[in-house]
């Protein structure tokens, strides 16, 4: 039986490293609340995934306090933003209209793919 740890990352687990990740692009750390907004979720469901992160050890999280990426947790964010920014580059080649002049701020998550 695998573990945790051994299992592949949902699409949800990897939304919210890569939303760390730009977080951590602006500021040193991440706030649980930042998440939350950044991920339109609440606060609950945020602190269940971060900590479901950091049994991965894919970030660091004191509660009540910061929320970083580990070096893993960062090689696999950047691997995916990447991957979306080469599928993003190639729609906008093909002026697919909803990636013409978006925020670089915000990033895909389930429900924006819905």
């Amino acid at each position: 039986m695998k573990t945790s740890k051994e299992t592949p990352l949902t699409q949800k687990m990897k939304d919210y490293l890569v939303g760390i990740f730009y977080i951590e692009e602006k500021k040193p750390v991440a706030r649980l609340g930042e998440i939350a907004a950044a991920l339109r979720v609440r606060g609950p469901s945020a602190h269940i995934m971060v900590k479901m992160l950091a049994d991965r050890q894919l970030v660091t999280y004191e509660k009540y306090g910061y929320i970083n990426l580990t070096d893993k947790g960062r090689e696999i964010a950047e691997q995916l933003k990447n991957k979306d920014n080469t599928i993003k580059y190639f729609l906008i080649q093909r002026e697919f209209p909803a990636c013409k002049g978006g925020d670089e701020s915000k990033f895909p998550t389930n429900r924006d793919r819905r």
